[in-house]
Parts: structure tokens; C-alpha cells; sequence
């Protein structure tokens, strides 16, 4: 049988729960100000860094559930959290491509406090690397354009994700839940 292409490679190696600390910070207020985010995403962006500040920051709860990868889908999910109470959850369907390393994803975001309501976010580009070990996204956050780069450990047992947008930057550790 022969190898898996990188992407299904990358996307096997991070099948499970994952969790850590969310890390986010302000880095440009006048691109914050100049940017297009809804008064409603400003005020929620605000308000999680305050809460951060104040009360220590929120938990990121991640997982990937690699079942359908001979299929060339791949469905991840995301939820912060602080104290147990959801602030933001979604659910992203990756569809990996016949290259071997590209994917086009799909998201359903929904944020705090209006959980009821769905933004959908769909056809973003998403690179895996050559070596199977990482990947690259780009897509819409809070209606900024984020650029999200994820790197595995060598054991396996970690994943760093940076994300950058034009006014905040954010660097998340994230430890496979339950350890392997």
C-alpha cells in the first residue's frame, strides 16, 4: 500500500483532542480601528481580551477526527471556553485535494452571546507542508482576514498554532487530550 500524500499524513497525526490556553493580544490599534469588524465583533474581541486580562485567559478546546480521511474529508472542530461557558464554537469540514498537500475548508462559526446564529465561511485555502508535519490557512476571522500557521512536534504530543491578523496576534500550545 503506498504512502499517505502529506495532507491525509498531517491530518491522521493530529486525529484527537487537543486543548490549551488561548492567546491573543492587540498588537496595532489603528489597524484594529480601521478595520472592517462589525461593532458586535469589536466589542466581543474586546471584551474576551479583557476577560483574559482580568480573570485569566479562556481555554481553547480543539479535535480532529481524521475517520473520513480515505474519503478526503476531515472534520475538525473548535470551542473556547472560559469557566466551562462556551464563547465561541465551530466546525470545519476540510475537503482534502488530489495534489496531495492543498485542501479547501468550510466553517461554521457560531460566537457568544448569539450561539443560535451560523456565519459560515467557505472555500479557504488550507497548504499542508511537504514533510506532513504542518499547515496553513486563510480565512475570515471576525470578518479580518487571518492567516493561521500550525506546526507539530516531533512527538506528536503538541501542536503551535500562530495567528495573525492585521491588528492581533495570538500563539496557542495546544496538548493532545488525553495524552498519548
Amino acid at each position: 500500500m503506498p504512502p499517505d500524500p502529506p495532507h491525509r499524513a498531517y491530518y491522521r497525526s493530529v486525529a484527537g483532542n487537543w486543548q490549551g490556553p488561548l492567546d491573543l493580544a492587540l498588537t496595532d490599534w489603528n489597524a484594529f480601528r480601521a478595520s472592517a469588524l462589525r461593532r458586535a465583533d469589536r466589542l466581543r474581541l474586546l471584551s474576551m481580551l479583557l476577560t483574559a486580562r482580568l480573570l485569566g485567559p479562556c481555554r481553547l478546546e480543539t479535535s480532529v477526527d481524521a475517520s473520513g480521511a480515505d474519503r478526503d474529508l476531515i472534520v475538525h472542530t473548535t470551542r473556547v471556553t472560559k469557566w466551562g461557558i462556551t464563547l465561541m464554537r465551530s466546525v470545519e469540514h476540510i475537503a482534502l485535494a488530489a495534489d496531495g498537500r492543498g485542501a479547501r475548508m468550510r466553517i461554521e462559526m457560531r460566537l457568544a452571546p448569539a450561539l443560535w446564529r451560523t456565519r459560515v465561511e467557505s472555500d479557504t485555502p488550507v497548504v499542508v507542508t511537504a514533510a506532513g508535519d504542518g499547515a496553513s490557512y486563510r480565512f475570515a476571522w471576525l470578518g479580518a482576514a487571518m492567516r493561521q500557521e500550525a506546526a507539530r512536534s516531533a512527538d506528536g504530543n503538541r501542536v503551535m498554532l500562530t495567528q495573525t491578523t492585521a491588528f492581533s496576534r495570538g500563539v496557542q500550545v495546544l496538548q493532545r487530550h488525553p495524552p498519548a
